[in-house]
């Protein structure tokens, strides 16, 4: 009987969380080309982007409080619904110029702020603990396939002039995804308190990252990492390939398929080493291949060196794809172990909260991050950015050491020295 409701809670699952990916993917890809051929500027760019993660920002101190407090399946389905339905309505707008995008990417952010702490809180309701590292390999294989595919079909699409086409397609998705989530069979938690104080519950949050230095430590690398290195691989990349080598639409469909490509790959390797070693080891592993992986881009730094590939048609993209995919071969394999470790370490009713806190942290991270970034990447020297990116890594290093302390390995590896 646990078998027959672990498949299909598996199936339901990876169906519901992916299939809203395919779309959702395209859109974000078509959005952000979009906008940055709209102001060919890395800075305006960055600023708008930074925009939709303010109401993350202020949302997120008592989103997941609320959260926590609610039946986190019905969460999921009416918001899933909700933005279907939005951007059905979408289809009926002449001309999707900034004045429409920008609200919209506000109003998802919004909806994201209380979508993922349930998406994150209903795992351990849905899978044994034993069953959430595969399962959160496998859900992350399926994500970089579809991240694969997805861009690419979006960069075709926007340029033969099909957006409404992109937002049809993820509207749809969304609906998909709704209609799985409502057949989700879930655990119910005894002690959930509807009526419970909600700033005390906010608090529990915040009590409950500090309460355990291990998680502390993950929280602030996983704050580091979207500071660092996803504000600059968003802005940058597309900087880069649009306004600086000036390469067509498909060829950014072609690094972030590249990008999906190294992640399936260290989803794969991942469920192969998960049982050989504890988690803060593979989460110091991939901390390293990332640091390794900044070395890749110091080439930027000369303005040779970017007049030399600007000859080629092709060598801009092909140079970012490799030097992406060892930068997230390294941090699919870190962010598989990442996610296992505080799924199964938190409670399950504090997670909701738990999520909140770490996105409030990370909204702040973003906001920060594709703001400076969109300055650095608006200079002459492309040297600045990746020193920033070299240093970011190094901290999250540093950050590490306390997890690493508290699971016994850096003291082991140290005296093995």
């Amino acid at each position: 009987m646990k078998e027959i409701r672990y498949k299909r809670n598996l199936y339901l699952y990876l169906f519901g969380s992916n299939t809203s990916v395919f779309g959702d993917v395209m859109l974000t890809t078509a959005l952000a080309l979009h906008i940055m051929k709209l102001t060919q500027s890395p800075k305006m760019f960055g600023s708008i982007i930074a925009t939709a993660f303010i109401p993350r920002l202020i949302l997120s101190i008592f989103s997941g409080a609320i959260v926590d407090r609610l039946d986190q399946k019905k969460v999921m389905i009416g918001l899933d619904l909700l933005r279907g339905f939005v951007l059905l309505g979408l289809m009926f707008i002449n001309h999707l110029g900034l004045t429409v995008i920008v609200p919209l990417i506000i109003g998802f952010a919004m909806a994201d702020t209380f979508f993922m702490p349930a998406s994150i809180s209903i795992v351990p309701r849905l899978f044994n603990k034993e069953n959430i590292g595969t399962v959160n390999s496998l859900n992350q294989s399926i994500y970089s396939t579809f991240n694969v595919i997805s861009p690419l079909i979006a960069s075709v699409l926007l340029a033969s002039g099909s957006l409404k086409l992109i937002i049809f397609i993820d509207a749809i998705t969304f609906i998909l995804s709704a209609l799985a989530e409502m057949f989700f069979d879930v655990d119910t938690i005894s002690n959930l308190k509807a009526k419970s104080n909600l700033i005390k519950d906010m608090g529990t949050g915040v009590k409950v990252i500090f309460s355990d230095i291990r998680v502390a430590s993950l929280i602030g690398n996983g704050a580091l990492t979207h500071l660092f290195l996803f504000s600059f691989i968003e802005v940058g990349m597309l900087s880069l390939l649009v306004v600086t080598f000036k390469t067509p639409e498909f060829h950014y469909g072609v690094l972030q398929g590249t990008i999906s490509v190294s992640t399936i790959l260290a989803s794969l390797i991942a469920l192969h080493q998960k049982d050989k070693r504890k988690i803060a080891s593979h989460i110091n592993i991939g901390i390293i291949g990332m640091i390794g992986a900044v070395f890749l881009f110091a080439p930027l730094g000369s303005n040779y060196f970017i007049t030399w590939i600007s000859n080629y048609s092709y060598l801009p993209v092909i140079y970012l794809s490799i030097g992406c995919f060892c930068m997230f071969l390294s941090f699919g394999y870190y962010g598989v172990f990442f996610k296992t470790f505080y799924q199964s370490e938190v409670p399950k009713e504090y997670l909701g909260r738990f999520s909140s806190i770490f996105m409030m942290l990370i909204s702040l991270s973003r906001v920060l991050g594709m703001y400076i970034y969109g300055i650095l990447f608006e200079q002459p020297k492309i040297i600045y950015p990746v020193l920033i990116l070299a240093f970011g890594m190094t901290v999250k290093l540093i950050v590490h050491i306390p997890f690493l302390k508290a699971e016994g390995i850096y003291k082991t590896n140290k005296t093995s020295l």
